[in-house]
């Protein structure tokens, strides 16, 4: 398990998450995004790019809750 820390307002962006993450290049891969707050709002999205054509498709976060 990879931890890090966002400051409120803050923004991280992750370039290619299987290298990020150490996984092999397989799917599916799931993230998991844990807010320390109770009441500060996640916002994650995150887009799956075509080797052969460059087109990238979009993914929206879930909210599921423990």
């Amino acid at each position: 398990m990879l931890t890090i820390t966002i400051p409120p307002r803050g923004v991280f962006q992750i370039n290619d998450i299987f290298d990020w993450t150490g996984q092999p290049r397989e799917v599916p891969l799931t993230l998991v995004v844990r807010s320390t707050s109770a009441t500060a709002p996640i916002y994650l999205w995150g887009s799956i790019v075509r080797n052969d054509t460059g087109d990238a498709t979009f993914v929206a976060g879930q909210n599921v809750l423990d």
